[in-house]
């Protein structure tokens, strides 16, 4: 799967909250944009794989996903 739900905990850790994280994005670096870590609604979700494309594992590199076009 390319796309994973994940909390975000915060509050010392007695708050979650739920959101999609883009494996796709895994090795890039661009914090604002493209980055594992930036935490996505359904919506955005949708919109994220629109502007960059699906997501795939690579023939080259067994194991690694990323955004093919």
């Amino acid at each position: 799967m390319a796309f994973i739900m994940a909390p975000y905990l915060f509050d010392s850790g007695r708050q979650a909250d739920w959101g999609c994280f883009c494996l796709g994005c895994k090795e890039e670096n661009d914090e604002q944009t493209r980055h594992f870590r930036v935490k996505y609604t359904r919506e955005e979700l949708l919109k994220h794989i629109a502007r960059y494309g699906p997501v795939k594992e690579t023939p080259w590199i067994p194991g690694r996903l990323m955004h093919v076009t």
